[in-house]
């Protein structure tokens, strides 16, 4: 639906990260589907990386980037003009996984003003003249890439479980695990109190406490947004869930970048970058950016 996008993503964090162009490796660049859910929240979720072999991985990197000339059309809705991003480590396990934390922490606090992010200024919100396809009109609205978008980070001592159903958060349809997400990112939200517009609210799970699916169901990571008017506040915060990549190992992008032991938590930067831009332009999906080749 979105690989136009992605592939722009992807170009981006080669530069951020210093790849060449031709080497980038990354699951992030496979297709990505979305799923029912509460109006004008659709969740969109990244794909794994499909094969064992690097081979393969560089094959779908490369279609990724070949859709990069498909048209997006503008829908209406909001962007993040301002981005923001707060970090929600959930679950009690995080206190002894503080090398995961420090990689998190630094690679967000990093991500404000960088060339990477530099790529979702190209997107914007307001009155676009039609065909609605780029960033002209009367009233017109970027998103800015200001540095220090990093704006709290906190360790949520919830246990980390999976069983509410889910009418407790306003859900038609959902997946196993889908609202303890959601709830999660309500906490979130309530503990760093009154949330700028822009904000985009990242919860992360400690390894092995996954939510089900997580690699096994074929994807890595996914952002969406607390459902209007449902019974969760704040209503229609954006969030993005990012399970623990390591435990899904190349699948979810460890050492894509870097080999041995420096390349571990690859995913993290790879996958995490990933759901926080998109859910910077696309907080949400039905009403924002959409490819006319999908």
């Amino acid at each position: 639906m979105r690989t136009a996008k992605r592939g722009l993503v992807v170009l981006a964090l080669a530069s951020l990260f210093g790849w060449q162009a031709g080497e980038v490796v990354t699951p992030s660049t496979a297709s990505a589907a979305s799923f029912a859910g509460p109006s004008q929240a659709g969740k969109i979720k990244v794909r794994t990386a499909h094969g064992s072999s690097l081979g393969q991985a560089r094959a779908g990197a490369r279609t990724g980037r070949a859709a990069a000339g498909n048209q997006l059309l503008y829908n209406g809705g909001r962007v993040a003009n301002v981005p923001q991003v707060y970090l929600s480590f959930w679950g009690p396990e995080w206190a002894s996984a503080q090398p995961a934390r420090d990689y998190l922490n630094s690679f967000f606090s990093a991500v404000g003003g960088s060339d990477w992010l530099a790529s979702t200024t190209q997107y914007c919100s307001g009155q676009l003249d039609p065909p609605m396809s780029s960033c002209q009109g009367r009233v017109v609205q970027p998103i800015t890439n200001p540095v220090g978008q990093l704006k709290g980070s906190w360790n949520d001592p919830t246990a980390v479980s999976y069983s509410s159903p889910m009418e407790t958060c306003g859900l038609p349809v959902a997946d196993l695990g889908d609202c303890d997400v959601m709830m999660a990112a309500a906490r979130a939200a309530a503990h760093f109190g009154t949330l700028p517009q822009g904000a985009v609210i990242m919860v992360l799970t400690p390894s092995g406490h996954s939510q089900p699916g997580f690699a096994s169901g074929g994807w890595c990571a996914y952002h969406w947004a607390i459902p209007v008017g449902g019974p969760l506040q704040p209503s229609g915060a954006a969030f993005a869930y990012l399970p623990f990549q390591p435990d899904a190992g190349g699948s979810c992008g460890a050492n894509s970048v870097n080999q041995g032991p420096r390349g571990v938590y690859d995913g993290f930067s790879i996958i995490g970058g990933h759901e926080y831009a998109e859910a910077i332009t696309d907080p949400y999906p039905a009403l924002l950016y959409t490819s006319d080749a999908a």
